[in-house]
């Protein structure tokens, strides 16, 4: 995101979804000296598959992270399930015998046994988090839900662009792909089992709320 600075890089793990497009603004506000790295999830290109597993990202985030940053110290840091992926990635690196000077979860969230999700309803329940979080314009979201997913999928595309969110030339099948990625990272989150952790652990946390955004850490 920001190559440039003498400073010891910043690797950020991308939320769900995969795309490294929310850390540009924070990137941008350290300046240049800092450099700033994202690494972007599998799944993102046509053809590659999403992974399934919370290790299996945090090995391949790590095989990308060495090629820039060979021997610790590393700083590595994550918004919402980023964090649970730098999370898995400072476990591995210690297991490897590396050190992790920073390790920062940026509104990270407990990922909890009880967390269910019925698999027919994770799409729309996916496109009412977008809707929510963005303020998006689309009425009463019980009778969104009787539309085909398509047509669904295409009114929330339609208020996304209006409203700035992504790029005018996006297409449908882009943002389907990104919701499927959506998807795989929700499953690899419920089926992480946590250990604990033998370093230290930075919070930042949010002053302000989302209404009806789970909040515990």
């Amino acid at each position: 995101i920001q190559p440039g600075g003498a400073k010891r890089p910043l690797f950020l793990i991308p939320p769900a979804g995969g795309h490294v497009f929310s850390y540009i603004h924070l990137a941008d506000s350290w300046g240049r000296y800092q450099p700033c790295y994202g690494l972007q999830s599998r799944g993102l290109e046509e053809g590659q598959d999403a992974h399934a597993r919370i290790e299996d990202m945090a090995a391949y985030y790590l095989e990308a992270l060495q090629t820039v940053q060979s021997e610790g110290p590393y700083f590595l840091g994550g918004w919402s399930m980023g964090g649970l992926g730098a999370f898995e990635m400072a476990q591995q690196l210690l297991a490897r015998g590396q050190r992790v000077a920073l390790l920062a979860l940026l509104d990270a969230r407990i990922p909890t046994p009880d967390e269910n999700f019925v698999e027919e309803d994770l799409e729309a329940t996916l496109l009412a988090d977008v809707i929510r979080y963005f303020g998006l314009s689309l009425g009463p979201w019980e009778p969104l839900l009787r539309l085909p997913k398509h047509e669904l999928l295409n009114r929330v595309l339609k208020q996304a662009k209006v409203a700035g969110l992504v790029p005018p030339d996006i297409q449908a099948f882009q943002a389907q792909r990104f919701l499927e990625l959506c998807k795989a990272d929700f499953r690899a989150t419920r089926n992480y089992v946590l250990h604990p952790y033998a370093g230290r652990v930075t919070l930042f946390k949010a002053s302000e709320v989302a209404p009806r955004t789970i909040s515990d850490l």
